[in-house]
């Protein structure tokens, strides 16, 4: 399992040493002890990391990111409409949000909520683990009525590539 971590941690940090713009050794280095924390610590308690997955796993990674930057911008400026302009409506609401997760993982849990509550005019004010349940409080209840569920969907798939299970 170390030796999988030892051999993961240099294309995680090459992408480390690109995201920081540090291209010298002093960034490899850096990189490489957080991606071998990164693997140790989340590795072996939630995600499945194999060398023959973890292409499909970093896509993932990058495809999620880009989903929840664009859900962000997308929300930001509809919440900036509704403040700025009083005749759009704003109908908060606290709707149930199913984390859709056979397994009830809570690492997968903390992740769909995060994504949730980062995302402007939404926030998970909370969950209940025996049921897989979020309570999610929300700007527009009739839009986010139809939207949340689906995205949640969408989020579990992703999430479940990720952390390398095929359930």
């Amino acid at each position: 399992m170390v030796l999988r971590w030892l051999i993961l941690s240099v294309p995680m940090s090459v992408v480390w040493m690109a995201l920081s713009n540090e291209l010298n050794l002093a960034g490899f280095t850096l990189g490489y002890i957080v991606s071998f924390a990164i693997l140790s610590l989340v590795g072996s308690r939630t995600a499945k990391v194999h060398p023959a997955r973890f292409p499909s796993q970093l896509v993932a990674v990058f495809v999620y990111t880009a989903i929840l930057i664009f859900e962000i911008f997308i929300s930001s400026i509809d919440v900036a409409r509704r403040v700025i302009d009083p005749r759009l409506p704003i109908d908060p609401a606290i709707i149930e949000v199913s984390v859709q997760d056979p397994q009830k993982n809570s690492f997968v849990a903390g992740l769909s909520m995060h994504a949730i509550t980062v995302t402007p005019g939404e926030m998970v004010v909370g969950y209940n683990e025996d049921t897989g349940i979020m309570s999610v409080h929300v700007l527009n209840a009739q839009k986010s009525r139809q939207t949340l569920e689906e995205d949640q969907k969408k989020r579990l798939a992703l999430i479940k590539r990720i952390v390398g299970r095929d359930d």
